[in-house]
């Protein structure tokens, strides 16, 4: 198994080494990518990562979407793990190994998300993944192989990825007008997933085992002041209608008010919902009947 992991970083020097030691332990060929966006804790890195094949590209605050693009382009293998650095790898990567056995048994699968995915529209109407916050729901089926769970989502939200990096190329990276030189791309992670949906790819959830928002992450993270709030409310708003303008007729949002808690989006027939609700929703119905024939 080859995998390139790619990580997004800015200030946050208590987790270097904690990081740099997991990746480094993994028994998998690996590279590891690291885009230093705060110019800094360049010889912790060095340090971090000794002893395996690792590159530095260093940047003035591009932030995430410019910085993920700029690695995935780099990557050396097809198999990628979008990294954050406020999230901790667990000590095994059992995570890489289940996805690359997912990949193979669907071949359309280019996203699997980590942290959590929605479905909004109809019966599957739902936040689901890691127990970590309110209204969200475990994941209801499993991989048949591994027996880890396993289910198809509309979007998965960042952090990590594990993705195709020839269909990533393929269908046009990140959006990069989702955000300016600086700001956090709010929404990306989420217009990503329903594009592959409506290119005829797939995006799955499974459970990763990561610690996710290690160490002080509202110091520098998007809410550290009123002034950043302020900003990400705004780009989260304009770039939500501008996910609704890109895919009108292919995404409604069903469940504003929370996909968890939209008694009005669960209770939808299928013949009503958008085809970015519909499609995860059929692709889990014959995940769970597959399963029970035992042809999976």
């Amino acid at each position: 198994l080859r995998v390139s992991f790619l990580l997004q970083y800015f200030k946050r020097a208590s987790l270097v080494a904690q990081i740099g030691r997991q990746l480094r332990g993994y028994n998998v060929e690996k590279e590891v990518l690291v885009h230093d966006d705060s110019c800094s804790e360049h010889e912790e890195w060095i340090e971090a990562l000794n002893n395996t094949r690792y590159f530095l590209v260093h940047s003035g605050n591009l932030h995430e979407v410019r910085g993920y693009n700029r690695l995935t382009r780099m990557a050396s293998n097809d198999l990628i793990v979008l990294l954050q650095d406020d999230d901790l790898p667990p000590p095994e990567p059992t995570f890489v190994a289940q996805a690359g056995s997912l990949f193979k048994q669907y071949p359309s699968l280019a996203l699997i998300g980590g942290l959590t995915g929605q479905i909004q529209g109809g019966p599957a109407t739902g936040r689901y993944g890691k127990q970590r916050a309110r209204h969200v729901r475990q994941i209801p089926h499993t991989d048949s192989i591994s027996g880890l769970p396993f289910m198809f989502v509309t979007w998965v939200n960042m952090g990590p990825f594990i993705m195709k990096r020839s269909i990533f190329l393929k269908v046009g990276s990140f959006r990069e007008e989702f955000a300016c030189r600086g700001d956090p791309g709010i929404g990306f992670d989420y217009e990503y997933g329903i594009r592959l949906w409506q290119r005829g790819y797939q995006v799955g959830l499974t459970i990763q085992g990561f610690r996710y928002h290690v160490g002080k992450t509202r110091a520098g993270g998007t809410r550290s002041s009123v002034a950043m709030k302020k900003r990400r409310d705004m780009l989260e708003s304009r770039n939500s209608e501008y996910i609704l303008q890109l895919y009108r007729g292919f995404y409604v949002n069903h469940a504003p008010e929370g996909a968890n808690r939209s008694f009005n989006a669960k209770t939808m027939p299928l013949s009503k919902v958008c085809k970015a609700a519909l499609l995860p929703t059929l692709a889990n119905h014959r995940l769970a009947t597959d399963k029970r024939r035992g042809f999976i």
